[in-house]
């Protein structure tokens, strides 16, 4: 068995073995979940949270062009080089196509939808994604943003197509940048505003600690963290877990497919598990 087949392989392995473990972690979220519509929650600031843009579910033109863009790439088959990182990363350089990276890779519907809602609803100036991939959620962040959206992707030819996509949708708000997580967050200076920051790449219990710790250090009060794919392996399901130790200063809300971090300033914060 040569190389390339072995790690296959075990790529293979390692991807079912994840799927397994999340479909574990559903059965016990959807037993812990609770507060749907807000009903027992003491926090003002996560009562207005459930009943103001998590339970509201209106599709606008933008929810429809997004789900267009969606379905668009999901027929796409054109092929493009690509390496991946995080989790799944490898020393090869795989041939896959637009509609695999649209299915596989893109953030569910409700979930967009959702980072949309908190973009428009608290008014951010900016906010931050890190894991542009095609730029789908990319382009909900813009279009329903009062501010600036900044989306990094690591991958060349997918913050090309990232690009394009948005060029052509007119998010003309948002900037993709190409560019390792890493160098990105190195240039960040300062951070005066409370900001929304989606990170949504390198699946790694190390890195998506890292990142959330680096925005907990800078970050304003009022600013939000949401964290894609909280389940989607034992390594991300430890990192939100370790997230959540720490009450101080913030609140925290799982929802499955996100985990959402909310910075303020009273002394003690909360865990909630809301069914969504």
């Amino acid at each position: 068995m040569d190389t390339t087949t072995l790690k296959g392989g075990c790529i293979h392995f390692f991807i079912m073995s994840e799927i397994f473990f999340s479909a574990t972690r559903f059965i016990h979220y959807q037993w812990k979940a609770k507060h749907r519509k807000g009903h027992g929650i003491h926090s003002p600031l996560i009562y207005k949270f459930v009943s103001e843009v998590l339970c509201k579910r209106d599709i606008s033109e933008i929810e429809v062009e997004n789900r267009k863009l969606y379905q668009t790439l999901c027929k796409d088959n054109r092929t493009i080089s690509l390496q991946t990182f995080g989790a799944l990363q490898t020393d090869v350089v795989k041939i896959v196509s637009i509609s695999q990276i649209a299915r596989k890779s893109t953030t569910r519907e409700k979930y967009r939808f959702l980072l949309g809602r908190i973009a428009h609803y608290y008014k951010f100036p900016i906010t931050i994604e890190l894991g542009s991939s095609l730029g789908i959620t990319s382009h909900i962040l813009s279009k329903k943003s009062f501010g600036t959206v900044v989306s990094v992707e690591g991958c060349e030819p997918l913050a090309q197509l990232a690009r394009i996509n948005l060029e052509s949708l007119g998010c003309n708000n948002c900037t993709v940048i190409n560019q390792p997580f890493e160098q990105f967050l190195s240039q960040i200076r300062e951070i005066t505003h409370p900001i929304f920051v989606y990170l949504d790449g390198n699946h790694t219990y190390k890195a998506t600690v890292d990142y959330f710790h680096f925005f907990e250090k800078n970050l304003k009060p009022g600013s939000i963290v949401a964290i894609g794919d909280i389940y989607w392996s034992k390594e991300m399901s430890e990192a939100w877990r370790d997230i959540c130790q720490n009450h101080q200063s913030r609140y925290t809300v799982d929802i499955f497919g996100l985990g959402i971090v909310f910075f303020h300033t009273k002394a003690i914060g909360q865990h909630y598990v809301i069914r969504f």
